[in-house]
């Protein structure tokens, strides 16, 4: 109301936040004087806060000490603020929900308040009246990181404050695919024979480092893990792998899925396993061959005709043969060619020939070898008669361009 003495900052009493910056003393046109100061909150809130001067902490000019001011009492309310937090640690691949928590219930807010970069929002949910969630799916095909921001004065609270700050937050993201991975050749010819599978085989390839590489064959799943540096990949096919794939045509497919979960195309490869030998039937046998009625120039005769079931083609050969009997490698035919079986030197060919001319067993005992083109092979015996007997007197019929002529040839009947 006067001029005073002794009042310093000092002596303005607060029960939250601080005083500072007392100006210097101002006349009023009333003869008071005025001082001011400059108050700062506290930074939480308060519901109630005083401001006051305390009686005798300042004097007139006369050396009056001065009452006690008024009191100011005052409730802090400090602006809104909201966080932002999601429910997936480490790196994204598929929707990512995020809870905006509020610090108290606040209007004016909705999902155009929200800015997305990196994914695509979905609806915004309120659960309560300081609590909302809202999912972002991320980019395909990315790494750029999900961003969700609320700006400052999105929104305020009963009292008019709006929030100060705006808020951001980040979520990494992967959704890029690892290439397929690759399979090599089961074996140089991705043909499995019975040699190579007791050798055991190794599948391998090249996937994406580090990366599981998922093998699926015979309706079963295998996981193995790529090299961490340089993507090679190998797994061995074991006996229980074999039971389940079997015999004849099959393949093997792979998918290489990466540290979080993203899934290659399929790649594929077919291969045959044939470690079965062939299996011989009864073949057929033809009668004895009647040397009495051969020309030495006609075609060898065929007398057995060897029958093998076998996954691929077979080539057929006689093993430790020292009969006059040849096999064709092909088609298993057994001949005998009397031409040059056991023909006796100077024998004129074109003609019918007797059986003297001929020297053979009664029978030969032979053992016919059937590989498939994977290596596998089985051994089979055969028995062939010889010829069929007749009576030596027929002896030699020799053919003439005009007739025949024959010199009968004591014998016994044979």
């Amino acid at each position: 109301s006067e001029a005073v003495s002794g009042f310093s900052v000092d002596d303005i009493v607060v029960s939250g936040g601080a005083v500072s910056n007392l100006s210097a003393p101002t006349s009023l046109a009333n003869g008071a004087v005025q001082y001011l100061a400059t108050f700062t909150a506290p930074a939480s809130e308060l519901p109630s806060l005083s401001i006051e001067v305390p009686a005798d902490s300042y004097s007139d000019v006369a050396g009056n000490n001065g009452l006690a001011s008024n009191v100011i009492d005052l409730q802090v309310d400090s602006p809104p603020t909201v966080s932002i937090a999601d429910d997936t640690a480490g790196v994204a691949r598929e929707a990512v929900l995020f809870t905006l928590s509020f610090s108290e219930a606040v209007t004016g807010f909705d999902a155009d308040d929200i800015s997305v970069t990196g994914g695509v929002a979905g609806s915004l949910s309120q659960l309560s009246a300081t609590l909302y969630t809202i999912d972002v799916t991320p980019d395909a095909d990315s790494s750029s990181p999900i961003s969700v921001s609320v700006a400052a004065a999105a929104f305020t609270d009963a009292n008019g404050n709006a929030n100060v700050a705006e808020v951001t937050v980040s979520q990494a993201v992967d959704t890029i695919a690892p290439d397929a991975p690759t399979i090599n050749a089961v074996t140089s010819d991705d043909d499995i024979s019975k040699l190579e599978k007791l050798a055991g085989i190794d599948l391998g390839g090249q996937a994406e480092a580090g990366a599981t590489v998922k093998l699926t064959f015979a309706g079963e799943s295998r996981l193995v893990s790529a090299d961490a540096s340089t993507g090679a990949w190998s797994y061995r096919l074991n006996d229980n792998d074999f039971a389940l794939i079997g015999e004849g045509t099959a393949s093997i497919s792979a998918q290489a899925i990466d540290a979080v979960g993203n899934v290659s195309t399929t790649s594929t490869r077919s291969f045959v396993v044939d470690s079965q030998s062939p299996v011989f039937g009864a073949g057929t046998a033809s009668n004895g061959l009647d040397l009495y009625s051969y020309v030495s120039t006609e075609a060898p005769a065929v007398v057995y005709q060897a029958e093998v079931e076998a996954l691929s083609p077979v080539d057929y050969e006689l093993i430790g043969n020292t009969s006059p009997y040849s096999i064709d490698a092909t088609s298993g035919a057994v001949s005998l060619d009397p031409s040059v079986a056991g023909q006796l030197a100077g024998q004129p060919a074109g003609q019918i020939i007797g059986r003297d001319f001929y020297d053979l067993s009664s029978s030969y005992t032979i053992t016919i070898r059937a590989t498939d083109v994977y290596g596998n092979a089985r051994d089979h015996d055969v028995t062939i008669d010889a010829a069929i007997p007749r009576i030596d007197a027929l002896g030699n019929f020799v053919k003439n361009s005009g007739g025949f002529s024959a010199s009968l040839v004591d014998g016994d009947a044979a």
